[in-house]
């Protein structure tokens, strides 16, 4: 389906750390493709610190390795966050009966604005055959932008010939051409033709899927004079037939299903993997349980309804004078029944079910659903209601789109409408305001039209074209997590079996529930300065929305981790964040500054973590920092250097964190142990937001794509200690043989966040009372 996005970002916590190290990378720039050469000198230090660098080939969520050429754009050109505009056809309007064409987008303008018209489509002859008529907007050439495609049937004697209508946007000319696409020998039952899009091979280009009455067909080719039939299926007579497409498992090209059923009831859906010859598995001919109702004229619509970045597939059908909902999952949950449920609806027995429609109406990346003539949100929010019409009759005689026609990054409900009397006939555009609050966006009236179908297409220049480079996998610099303080002992007085840990283990298993968690999530990085969008959105919400991301089930990864100190040591834990190094051009844009400039996409794969003893880290971390007196004071082995209880409530003062002790350490042959079980947790990053701040994000705006070492600017990630989460120091006794009553003195044990160096970790430390 036409849509922005699979997936919504705008909860990640941004950490921006140090600068850029550039002169341990090397960018050249052959053909404009952008490459970045990891220093030899940085690999060596991450495989010092014992990162693993060899960890393969990027995979989707299923463990399938991807192909050579993905990019989560899903083709070689692609828009960011389009625009689109508004074409219709089958319009009378009562002043020049010549109404039908393509009308701008109103973005940046009031609900209600006039959109200016950008193509008269004069020759009309077409509409309104002996078919209804269907219109729909695809990139069928690759060029990044979509194209418009009229499907409509006229008599050639004896035959039916099957036409169609393709409109291109040449630098400033419209360009239409006509052609035929097939021919049938009889008339077909239905009045309908409905059609979907999608790239089924992966070359960029989309294919064309046409049903219409019994016959279904795959057109390829169709930005020619000559398009051709890839596929085709006869369903039986007086079968009609559905379908859509959708990326139900992953590949980055697009799956079908086909709807189909009978005037006895009788429905099924087919579903295949990409080709009429490679259905998936025990999944045709699958029939439809409707508590033994008749099942009439149905309509199917894919999209991604639960955030999980794979299409969902939803079906809608009348039973008599009900509707029925289905919903099924994706081919990672075998297209479970997710949801099976109808609710009452005024309306002619047996009427066409046209009232279907998927957008993201409220801009949080994941689908929505027009339903009958309300909108539902998504499964995230229970399919609470959004937006509510009274039309009764948006069924039979209604033509449904989508996409952002005001520019505020939301995609829009695009409808026509015929009163019953098919005198009047209305369009619609439906979405929010300035506000948030639903609103019409666009609305007229016209006496005298018949069958009007809308389109939304983004057919113009207003959008950003880009075109994928090329991929490397990267690293970032070491992130520091945590801290782990020696316990305070005495080295010349024989104290042993001294140690600190935190979290808890059970086996091989950390206990997440006690244990530190580690989240980190995308990067997007720019060579221009950042735009706002017409709505005061932030570009990099745009491009978070524009893409498909089926290389992960999630673009925020999280770890957690738990450790222990041996005696003597203090421990660093760190993590260096492997990154998916996605590079685009800007090809086209509305701002004439940033074209022929670069985008890069990072897309995260989990990252390990690391137990370092501190010494060693800081001999071995490159140019990064050392964790020094600033971090740990003490010497170990003399308890003398660690903190005071004074120096302890001045770090906590600062450092919001807990404390236990002190304890007096024991005389013998045993240890005393301490610890702290945190009761509430808690987190902290660098900038503490839900949403995104664009103040923020202007300040660190215009980094320059290319330097691997660099992504230490952008790590964006965040650290965060869970309620139950454990901390703990065992102090061995003093030996009896060596025990003199000035040996004596207390230790406590206190943690804490702590800000050094623009990094943000854990500090597990002690003090000491003597």
């Amino acid at each position: 389906m036409g849509k922005n996005s699979l997936i919504f970002l705008l909860f990640f916590i941004f950490i921006w750390s140090c600068q850029p190290k550039i002169e341990e990378t090397t960018t050249t720039t052959t053909n404009n493709t952008v490459t970045t050469t990891i220093s030899s000198n940085f690999t060596t230090m991450l495989n010092t610190l014992g990162v693993n660098t060899n960890i393969g080939d990027v995979k989707n969520p299923s463990g399938e390795t991807l192909s050579a050429d993905y990019n989560p754009l899903g083709k070689k050109k692609g828009c960011l966050a389009p625009r689109t505009e508004l074409y219709f056809a089958g319009w009378r309007d009562t002043s020049d009966n010549k109404d039908t064409g393509i009308y701008d987008d109103i973005s940046g303008q009031a609900p209600l604005t006039a959109p200016t018209k950008l193509y008269s489509d004069s020759d009309q002859s077409w509409i309104n055959g002996i078919i209804r008529d269907s219109t729909i907007a695809s990139d069928f050439d690759g060029d990044g932008k979509d194209e418009i495609v009229v499907v409509y049937s006229i008599q050639n004697g004896v035959n039916i010939d099957l036409k169609l209508k393709y409109i291109d946007k040449s630098n400033s000319d419209y360009i239409t051409t006509i052609s035929t696409l097939t021919s049938v020998e009889s008339t077909p039952s239905t009045p309908y033709h409905f059609l979907d899009t999608g790239d089924l091979d992966g070359d960029g280009k989309d294919e064309l899927l046409v049903s219409w009455d019994k016959y279904f067909f795959i057109f390829k080719n169709v930005n020619t004079s000559t398009p051709v039939i890839k596929e085709s299926k006869i369903f039986p007579s007086g079968w009609w037939n559905w379908s859509a497409c959708g990326d139900f498992d992953g590949d980055s090209k697009k799956e079908f299903v086909i709807l189909g059923n009978n005037t006895a009831g009788t429905g099924t859906y087919n579903l295949y993997d990409g080709t009429l010859t490679t259905p998936f598995t025990g999944k045709t001919d699958q029939f439809m349980v409707f508590n033994n109702r008749n099942y009439r004229q149905g309509r199917v619509k894919s999209g991604d309804i639960d955030g999980d970045n794979l299409d969902e597939i939803v079906i809608a059908a009348w039973e008599g004078t009900y509707y029925r909902l289905i919903i099924l999952d994706d081919f990672r949950n075998n297209f479970a029944t997710i949801l099976n449920g109808d609710s009452y609806y005024y309306s002619a027995e047996n009427s066409p079910f046209h009232g279907l429609e998927l957008l993201d109406f409220d801009g949080d990346g994941i689908d929505e659903m027009l339903f009958g003539s309300t909108i539902y949100d998504d499964a995230k929010h229970t399919y609470a209601t959004l937006y509510s019409t009274s039309w009764e009759n948006f069924f039979s005689r209604a033509s449904t789109d989508h996409g952002d026609f005001n520019g505020d990054g939301k995609e829009d409900l695009y409808c026509t409408t015929q009163d019953t009397n098919e005198v009047d006939t209305y369009l619609y555009i439906l979405g929010k305001d300035a506000n948030g609050n639903n609103a019409t966006l666009f609305h007229r009236t016209s006496t005298g039209g018949t069958n009007a179908v809308v389109c939304a297409a983004n057919i113009d220049n207003d959008s950003r074209i880009v075109e994928y480079q090329n991929h490397e996998l990267l690293f970032s610099n070491p992130i520091v997590l945590t801290v782990l303080a020696s316990p305070p002992y005495q080295s010349e007085y024989g104290q042993e079996g001294c140690s600190a840990s935190f979290g808890q283990s059970s086996g091989q298993t950390v206990e997440k529930s006690k244990s530190i968690g580690f989240s980190y999530g995308l990067i997007i990085g720019y060579e221009f300065e950042e735009p706002i969008t017409n709505s005061g959105s932030s570009f990099k919400a745009t491009i978070e929305n524009s893409f498909d991301w089926t290389s992960g089930q999630s673009i925020t990864k999280e770890v957690s981790f738990s450790y222990n100190s041996g005696h003597g040591e203090d421990k660093v834990i760190f993590s260096s964040i492997p990154y998916d190094v996605y590079y685009y051009k800007v090809l086209e844009s509305p701002v004439a500054n940033e074209i022929n400039k670069n985008i890069h996409i990072s897309i995260p794969r989990k990252a390990g973590t690391y137990s370092v003893e501190r010494n060693f880290y800081n001999a071995n971390n490159g140019e990064n920092f050392d964790i020094d007196s600033n971090v740990l004071k003490h010497t170990i082995g003399n308890i003398l250097s660690y903190p005071t209880s004074a120096e302890k409530t001045a770090i906590l003062t600062a450092n919001t964190g807990n404390e236990y002790g002190p304890r007096a350490v024991g005389i013998g042959s045993g240890s005393v142990t301490i610890g702290i079980n945190t009761s509430t947790g808690y987190s902290e990053s660098k900038s503490v937001s839900t949403s995104i701040s664009i103040e923020n994000e202007n300040k660190v705006g215009g980094f320059t794509v290319g330097f691997s070492a660099g992504f230490s600017y952008g790590n964006n990630y965040s650290i965060s200690t869970e309620e139950g989460t454990s901390f703990s120091g065992t102090v061995g006794d003093i030996p009896t043989a060596n025990y003199k009553s000035d040996m004596l003195y207390s230790y406590g044990l206190f943690e804490y966040p702590f800000e050094y160096q623009g990094q943000k970790f854990m500090v597990v430390n002690f003090w000491v009372e003597k």
